[in-house]
């Protein structure tokens, strides 16, 4: 103990070592760093008596005064007097040195503080070669008050005893009059929280006024966290100035929770891989300023991986979600607990084992939720989103056995070019409601579900929920969809293209496109069911049509007219409508039917005055429809022909000869038209 004692040193004489030393090691004041306690006694807290500048009491750890000590070295304090010797802020950064830490497990029993300092390195050898561990329950390691401009790095922290604090809190109290955090690089550490600690790294505690933005986290682990890996603010103080924060590869395990959380700021994640089970979110956000945060590259193990709860527009790109899960094999024994991959794509539960696994179960017949025995093992299927977000663009992204949830769709959101194992991976939208009033600015555009171009389907039940998206969109070989689909199912194989190819509807279910036709098409070239414009072909739009009561629907057909302002003014007398009454243009009664025959028929020579009758069957034609006639023979005046429905289905014409002379008609077509209203 002498050597740490060093009594024949005096403090003067330490103070002019520090003052020569290019860097501050810990051990020139007495640390074991051998992972065992030393406490102190009180013989050694008298014979240092004036050479620490910290206040120490008997028991306290030789590694944490140690550490303490190397702080002041290195950055003043723990005076906040604006002098050399207070903690070095702004106007003094230039006296502050690197602290490095040595290899070794230091044990301490209260929190390392670091207040108000500007320009700071703290380095380890490397990580878990460099370990602290804070053996004292709900103490931080590392309290940092006030920091900017600074490095840490290469250091393991530790949790050794229950702690609801975050072993390392990067935050603002005021308790020093200092920057606010900001500029910061925290890289290559280790925050574990070994089951016992809440937070691994928070930043922000005291919420907006605490600032804490531009800071980067690089290459960091964060395990066994019980509340989060890494937070932003707290439930209670929300940290709407921690903005621009940068989780730069690394990865978070094991944290059952959350493993990133932030409550109003923004966390943009690069890179970062998850393994943190069946979790409430690998990257959770709740309330934020209005601002995009990039979610890119990243791969996760876990259930569930990103949930906003707020306006923030969360932008995924390259997520390859992968659950680590077992596939079904009769004989096989399973522990409770285990995740299973059914075939169908979705992820199960062993909720009970006594005994090994039997036949493969029928998967597909499992309801959402249910369970099933096979053998002596019983399963469950476990239902969970993996992106849940008001605000989304998820694209070239790999989903496995979990769904999507937009829970505000009448906002932009785009879902492209993703692979999901499950059919219906979308979960229906709160604001996609059976009567269409429901704004949906949701795109989809070329998405695989098990490896085949198949559409979402929002439920395991035909017929039973609406589709999602009023505005599906695709240029690939799946087709262009602009409606909900049949009895709320979409097609796979109904929709629209612009261009060359025209309106395209491939496959046998070309008579049912179906209600809520919201898009707009430009240019429209040829028009087939094929795509390749056969001969006899046919192209069926239906509109309004559905199961259950109520309902009745339109197809509504208008241009927009050419304002100078660009603004669409829609005109009610310039607009066709086809309901189940039949066709109506431009307002009034609705035409039901049209129809219409053809005649051959030459009148007799006729006296001035003579009238002259005959008939032509109209199939259909009901007394008190409406008859128009033509005859191919009167192309001179005088003549005056007329035309009522005397007997179902018989028109009978009159032909009056007013010309001043006796005449002779020629024989000639005479047409017929009834119209029923």
């Amino acid at each position: 103990m002498a050597s740490r004692l060093n009594c024949a040193e005096t403090s003067s004489a330490l103070q002019q070592r520090l003052e020569h030393s290019s860097i501050i090691d810990p051990m020139i004041f007495g640390a074991f760093a051998d992972g065992a306690s030393h406490k102190i006694s009180d013989s050694e807290l008298a014979a240092n008596r004036g050479k620490w500048r910290g206040n120490y009491v008997a028991g306290d750890e030789w590694d944490y005064v140690a550490l303490q000590e190397a702080i002041y070295a290195a950055f003043g304090g723990p005076a906040d007097d604006n002098t050399p010797t207070g903690w070095h802020k702004t106007i003094y950064a230039r006296l502050n040195k690197p602290l490095l830490i040595p290899q070794g497990s230091y044990v301490i029993n209260k929190t390392l503080e670091l207040k108000g300092v500007s320009g700071f390195r703290i380095e380890g050898a490397m990580r878990v070669s460099t370990m602290i561990t804070q053996t004292s329950p709900n103490r931080p390691v590392l309290n940092a008050d006030g920091l900017s401009y600074g490095v840490i790095a290469g250091i393991s922290f530790n949790a050794g005893a229950a702690n609801s604090e975050a072993l390392v809190e990067i935050d603002w109290t005021g308790a020093v009059s200092s920057l606010k955090p900001q500029q910061i690089t925290v890289s290559d550490c280790v925050f574990h929280g070994q089951g016992l600690g809440a937070y691994g790294l928070r930043i922000a505690k005291s919420g907006s006024n605490a600032q804490g933005d531009t800071i980067l986290l690089s290459n960091n682990l964060y395990i066994s966290c019980l509340e989060a890996g890494l937070a932003l603010g707290t439930p209670s103080s929300y940290a709407f100035n921690a903005l621009s924060i940068m989780s730069l590869g690394g990865d978070v395990q094991n944290c059952p929770r959350y493993g990133i959380v932030s409550y109003a700021g923004s966390v943009f994640v690069y890179g970062t891989s998850f393994q943190n089970g069946d979790n409430l979110a690998d990257f959770a956000s709740f309330s934020g300023v209005t601002e995009t945060i990039p979610f890119h590259g990243v791969r996760s193990e876990s259930l569930r991986v990103v949930l906003s709860a707020s306006v923030q527009h969360i932008l995924i790109e390259g997520l390859d979600q992968n659950v680590s899960a077992r596939v079904w094999k009769a004989s096989d024994a399973f522990a409770v607990g285990e995740l299973i991959a059914g075939s169908d794509g979705r992820i199960y539960r062993v909720t009970n084992s006594a005994g090994s696994a039997g036949a493969q179960p029928t998967w597909s017949a499992i309801p959402q939720g249910g369970s099933v025995k096979s053998g002596g093992i019983t399963i469950q299927q476990l239902e969970f989103n993996v992106v849940q977000a008001h605000r989304l663009s998820l694209s070239a992204s790999h989903i496995t056995g979990g769904r999507v949830n937009i829970t505000a769709p009448s906002q932009p959101s785009l879902i492209s070019q993703c692979t999901f194992t499950r059919a219906d991976w979308l979960v229906p939208g709160v604001a996609d409601d059976g009567a269409a009033t429901g704004l949906n600015n949701v795109v989809i555009s070329g998405v695989s579900v098990g490896g085949a171009g198949r559409w979402a389907i929002t439920s395991t039940t035909p017929y039973n929920l609406p589709f999602y998206t009023t505005s599906q969109f695709n240029l690939g070989t799946q087709p262009l969809i602009w409606s909900r689909g049949k009895g709320g199912q979409p097609f796979p194989d109904v929709g629209f293209a612009p261009g060359d190819g025209g309106v395209l509807i491939p496959g046998g279910e070309q008579a049912n496109i179906t209600r809520n036709v919201v898009g707009v098409i430009g240019t429209l070239g040829k028009v087939s069911r094929s795509g390749v414009n056969q001969v006899g072909e046919d192209l069926n739009i239906q509109g309004g049509l559905g199961t259950g009561s109520g309902g009745g629907g339109a197809i509504r057909l208008r241009a927009q007219a050419p304002m100078a302002s660009g603004t669409d003014v829609p005109n009610s007398s310039a607009i066709v409508v086809v309901d189940h009454y039949g066709v109506s243009i431009g307002g009034g009664a609705s035409v039901s039917r049209h129809l219409s025959a053809v005649s051959i028929w030459d009148p007799p020579l006729m006296a001035n005055g003579e009238t002259v009758t005959t008939s032509v069957t109209v199939s259909g034609a009901h007394s008190g429809d409406v008859v128009a006639l033509g005859f191919t023979s009167i192309n001179a005046g005088g003549w005056q022909i007329s035309g009522q429905v005397t007997a179902s289905d018989t028109v009978t014409i009159t032909l009056t000869n007013q010309t001043g002379s006796t005449a002779n008609l020629n024989s000639g077509t005479l047409r017929a038209s009834v119209t029923q209203y």
